[in-house]
């Protein structure tokens, strides 16, 4: 089985200074180097070459993305454990799951790790627990791994979350074993670099992180609830799904947060659904052919649902939508249910929808 340290066998020196580069300029200004600066960086360092050698790594280590207007370079876990800062990283990330292993073993009812107590516990600098946080927040980051970024101020303040459904694996083998397989496991070589490819690569579910060790086939529960500006049916479509049906939704805001872009945090949370409700509201004010007006939902509704579509099949989406909200033709054939005020209106039909795919019994 292929380890972390077998991966990290494999990149050559330019690959890693060019990676480098990358770290360097997101933990120095909290975002991600955009591609003009990192060609012009290595233009006048002499290593015009090194891009084309690092983007050889696969999107699985790097990959572009369209943030703030620009294409901008992002490294994956994977890729930030494989620059010459990587080990150190690795090195803090296992004494935080020793920590964890010791809180387990006594009981410990903590459910949050503050930067401040974390560094104090660890004797880690300022820069190592931004390192961390920045690793446990990166793209690709295993969700199966028992700690998730939690609340941030921005600066230098921030919350790492335990993941306590998650940990069973940890306190099962050795903690170094543990890491070098689960990160091994984000490996794809095969996964693009470019922004679009890689989205339908994604989209395809070529790639899922996977746990190795023993676990119970449950039923997941977990679906994605897409939405606009509604933010009062949403509420009322969370609660539902919630209070009645003890579901988990999986929403996505549309602030970002942590200098990370929408469609990281997107990537991130969506993969783990297992169905999803699109609630389609008459959001945006359109113009068409013939000067007619009409109303249609954001445009992050439709992408999103087109990825579900692509990722779980049409019979695996829902389309909810308020009367008042035009649907374009080429939606013909996904589930639909429109209500007139309120998403409760449709509550027994919606309850049928999830019956009829037994995600609820």
């Amino acid at each position: 089985m292929l380890s972390l340290d077998d991966i990290r066998s494999k990149v050559t020196r330019d690959q890693i200074f060019c990676l480098d580069d990358i770290w360097r300029f997101y933990r120095g200004h909290k975002k991600w180097i955009p591609e003009s600066i990192l060609r012009k960086d290595l233009r006048k360092s002499g290593r015009s070459k090194d891009l084309e050698k690092m983007v050889q790594l696969g999107g699985s280590i790097v990959f572009e993305n369209h943030s703030e207007g620009e294409i901008r370079y992002f490294l994956t876990a994977l890729g930030i454990l494989l620059t010459h800062k990587g080990k150190e990283i690795e090195k803090n990330y296992i004494k935080m799951l020793k920590l964890l292993q010791e809180m387990h073993n006594s009981d410990s009812d903590i459910k949050v790790l503050t930067s401040e107590w974390l560094g104090k516990s660890l004797n880690l600098s300022d820069e190592s627990l931004f390192e961390l946080f920045g690793l446990v927040g990166s793209p690709m980051f295993p969700y199966d791994q028992p700690v998730k970024v939690g609340s941030s101020d921005g600066q230098q303040k921030f919350e790492f979350q335990i993941n306590s459904s998650s940990t069973e694996d940890l306190f099962e083998e050795d903690v170094e074993n543990y890491v070098q397989r689960t990160f091994a496991n984000l490996y794809d070589q095969g996964m693009p670099v470019e922004n679009g490819k890689r989205a339908f690569y994604l989209s395809r579910g070529s790639i899922v992180p996977k746990k190795t060790t023993r676990q119970v086939n449950k039923p997941s529960k977990k679906i994605f609830i897409i939405h606009g500006h509604d933010n009062p049916n949403l509420v009322l479509l969370r609660d539902l799904c919630v209070k009645r049906w003890r579901l988990k939704p999986i929403i996505l805001y549309s602030e970002a947060g942590r200098g990370k872009t929408i469609i990281e945090k997107f990537e991130r949370e969506a993969k783990d659904a297992v169905f999803a409700f699109a609630l389609f509201t008459p959001d945006d004010r359109v113009l068409g052919p013939r000067k007619r007006k009409y109303h249609q939902p954001r445009p992050n509704v439709h992408f999103e649902l087109g990825w579900f579509y692509g990722k779980l099949g049409r019979d695996k989406v829902c389309i909810i939508f308020k009367h008042g909200t035009e649907l374009h033709s080429d939606l013909q054939g996904i589930s639909r249910i429109e209500f007139k005020d309120k998403v409760t209106e449709k509550t027994d039909q919606i309850l049928k929808e999830l019956k009829a795919l037994k995600v609820v019994d």
